[in-house]
């Protein structure tokens, strides 16, 4: 099921950011490691599932820099 696994790898982007690894890696490297190939539909998939942007998600949630 694509939505499933759309969902399953929002869940694992979600907590690649939230770890510790997270906080050092940038956005290719976070989207690599949750099976996108592509760093701008990994970015419009994340802002499609929590409505905003992997960086300002960090900002916001995690007081980090922009990734």
């Amino acid at each position: 099921n694509a939505m499933l696994s759309e969902g399953y790898r929002a869940v694992c982007v979600c907590l690649e950011l939230m770890g510790t690894v997270g906080m050092w890696c940038g956005v290719l490297e976070i989207a690599r490691r949750c099976g996108y190939s592509d760093q701008h539909y990994f970015s419009y998939c994340f802002k499609k599932y929590y409505g905003v942007s992997p960086n300002k998600y960090r900002e916001e949630r995690l007081g980090g820099k922009d990734i």
